[in-house]
């Protein structure tokens, strides 16, 4: 469970990281002159539990996974406020499906899930969301790989995050889209990458002590395009090169206001590594920057890093850190965007077979462009997960998290907050 929810951020100003999960079967497809996949499989997360994973269903060359998990969750302060401190129980019902089609020079992969979250005693925090995508990845020949993406979604920024900015009115809600593509082509020992990437945030207006709040000012749509190229040194060892460029555009810009828009630069180089199951990843150090159409906001010129780890020093054990520094859009009229470095440090421990242990802690530092506001965020969980049959898995999660700031008139949005939620999972 993330504290800090949905905000929809758009990391455009890192890299654009090739179409979620298709990228490790698009390497296993072509050939492999980078890292190899394999052993990522190995994993406590990631390998294969006979008995207890259900059977796909198949509709001729369709496999069809349905799922429906319910939350039960109780939390010590519902708005994460420091002046407000109320306690409440929610439930969440989150049905989900995946239909797939794998195919030795396709594969293709539609997944819809929902949300409906309630709560026992404050019903205006009642709130429903929705998530539908489609992945898909086309061999066009031995050594070339058409990766695409799009997806729909109604999402809710969490009670918390910066993008909470309205006490008193229901949850914000917004809609995002997003359409991507990537070609990938190995030649020799070097693969090329070339990739376009679309987002869109819409957001909804909110009543508020009688009185409609336009959000309009919030919508943004970011593009961009990445070019990577990767060598590899050894059957472990790849080196790369990485390049991100992106337009930020705030569509709904009020009139006579400032101009917000911005082009972001990004150049990583570093090498990916992962020739056994000890230690795997990626670590890229380089250039952020982004500047701003209006020049009363400086530009962000700084040192760029992103690097996720993987140490599993026994097959029982994995430990994974992630360090990133991103440019996300503003949810506050004036403010241009916001810099953001995050941190994170978790593990996942087979104590047996069917029952995994998961702590984990993030901290996030954000840095508004355009205002002298720093926040920080930080989360620390402890969570198990019992896989009590084929069909039947359970998850507990103990939460805690904080906000501060370094804004006195804002000091009220600092907060602690402690969660305990229970997830009972069926798997069809």
């Amino acid at each position: 469970m993330r504290l800090r929810g949905v905000r929809g951020h758009c990391s455009c100003a890192i890299r654009m990281v090739a179409i979620g999960g298709m990228l490790a079967s698009a390497e296993a497809a072509h050939a492999q002159n980078a890292v190899e996949a394999r052993a990522a499989r190995d994993t406590v997360n990631a390998r294969s539990r006979p008995g207890y994973e259900p059977p796909p269903i198949r509709f001729g060359p369709l496999e069809v996974a349905p799922v429906l998990q319910v939350d039960a969750t109780v939390t010590d302060n519902l708005y994460a406020r420091s002046d407000v401190k109320v306690r409440d129980v929610g439930i969440a019902l989150r049905p989900g499906i995946v239909l797939a089609s794998r195919g030795p020079n396709h594969e293709l992969a539609v997944r819809a899930d929902a949300r409906l979250d309630r709560y026992a005693s404050h019903r205006s925090e009642d709130t429903q969301s929705f998530d539908a995508s489609a992945n898909g990845r086309l061999n066009l020949a031995r050594r070339t790989v058409l990766l695409a993406e799009a997806s729909q979604a109604h999402l809710i920024e969490a009670r918390g995050t910066t993008g909470d900015t309205l006490f008193g009115a229901k949850p914000i809600g917004f809609d995002r889209t997003i359409g991507a593509i990537a070609l990938e082509q190995d030649v020799g020992t070097v693969r090329f990458h070339l990739g376009g990437r679309y987002q869109r945030f819409v957001y909804q207006d909110r009543q508020l002590d009688g009185a409609t709040i336009d959000l309009s000012p919030r919508d943004y749509e970011v593009t961009s395009g990445n070019a990577r190229v990767s060598k590899g040194i050894s059957p472990g060892l790849a080196g790369f090169i990485d390049l991100s460029l992106s337009h930020s555009r705030y569509t709904r810009e009020q009139p006579g206001g400032v101009d917000r828009n911005s082009n972001g630069t990004t150049v990583l180089a570093g090498v990916a590594f992962g020739g056994n199951r000890l230690v795997q990843g990626e670590i890229g150090l380089g250039y952020i920057g982004q500047k701003f159409h209006d020049g009363r906001f400086p530009a962000i010129r700084a040192l760029a890093f992103n690097g996720a780890l993987a140490w599993s020093p026994t097959g029982l054990t994995t430990v994974r850190l992630r360090a990133a520094r991103t440019f996300q859009r503003s949810p506050i009229v004036g403010i241009a965007g916001v810099r953001e470095d995050t941190f994170s440090v978790a593990a996942d421990h087979e104590l047996q077979r069917n029952f995994i242990l998961r702590p984990a802690i993030t901290f996030t530092r954000a840095a508004f462009r355009g205002g002298e506001q720093r926040d920080t965020f930080g989360t620390a969980q402890f969570a198990t997960t019992w896989l009590v049959d084929t069909h039947w898995q359970v998850d507990f999660t103990l939460l805690h998290g904080l906000r501060r700031n370094n804004v006195p008139t804002a000091q009220m949005r600092e907060y602690d907050n402690n969660r305990a939620m229970i997830s009972v999972r069926y798997r069809l």
